[in-house]
């Protein structure tokens, strides 16, 4: 069993690395529909689309640039960006062909490093480069 520590994992946003990240989470669903008729006592689903969701979550440094890009999207902008990379080791990752953030969230308290966590929906396809 290969048991991944991700020390080399990275996101790219719009091409540029996003730095002091913490943790990545992407998210790829399958939407269903159930098409049981009545009468019948089992579901029987069928898939009606793939979505895919990418948290993040960073050391919050408001000079980071890909940082400072992402919340003048969420804040004055219109949210879209045209590229995001997830990568998952070296050679391998996800890409988005677009995202919208959807969510910024800023954690303070006493004591730990203040964090950042941003959440992009994916818009369009993700792909898997391996």
């Amino acid at each position: 069993m290969a048991i991944k520590t991700y020390k080399v994992g990275k996101v790219l946003v719009e091409g540029t690395q996003i730095r002091e990240l913490q943790s990545a989470a992407l998210t790829i669903t399958l939407g269903s529909e159930d098409t049981q008729e009545i009468g019948e006592s089992w579901a029987d689903p069928v898939g009606t689309g793939r979505a895919w969701t990418l948290s993040l979550t960073c050391k919050h440094d408001p000079a980071d640039t890909v940082q400072a890009a992402l919340r003048t999207e969420f804040l004055t902008g219109d949210g879209l960006l045209s590229a995001v990379q997830s990568w998952v080791d070296g050679s391998s990752y996800f890409a988005g062909s677009g995202a919208l953030v959807t969510n910024m969230a800023i954690n303070k308290s006493v004591g730990p490093i203040d964090t950042v966590t941003f959440e992009l929906q994916g818009k369009g396809a993700l792909s898997w480069t391996a």
